[in-house]
């Protein structure tokens, strides 16, 4: 699979920034926080380019929050699993730090996208 510029140097970041939030979270919480930035950075791999290919597929149909808010919400729960599946942790703390995640790694791509344009 090859990635266009913009789309490799998104995964990359969003990598970098849900692997140190995961990190940093379990670090606070006294969890396996290397164990959780590997399996962040691998479940985020997988599921970018998906939402990446579902981003630009839906934009004819859905406007940028609609689609923004469902590829994330869809993301973040796929996410969650793969947590839950590697790690074994509660439901509830695989889900927060997933939707956190994906929350800071959107936020700093939103961010930078309005700075840049």
């Amino acid at each position: 699979m090859f990635f266009a510029s913009e789309e490799l140097i998104a995964l990359i970041v969003s990598i970098a920034i849900e692997s140190l939030f995961v990190a940093i979270c379990a670090q606070v919480r006294k969890k396996d926080w290397r164990k959780l930035a590997i399996i962040a950075g691998a479940a985020t791999s997988i599921t970018h380019p998906i939402a990446w290919k579902l981003f630009i597929e839906l934009s004819p149909y859905l406007s940028f929050p609609m689609r923004s808010l469902s590829i994330e919400t869809g993301v973040a729960l796929v996410e969650s699993l793969m947590y839950r599946w590697a790690i074994g942790y509660s439901w509830r703390w695989n889900i927060g730090l997933s939707f956190g995640a994906n929350l800071a790694s959107y936020s700093c791509g939103l961010l930078f996208y309005y700075w840049q344009g």
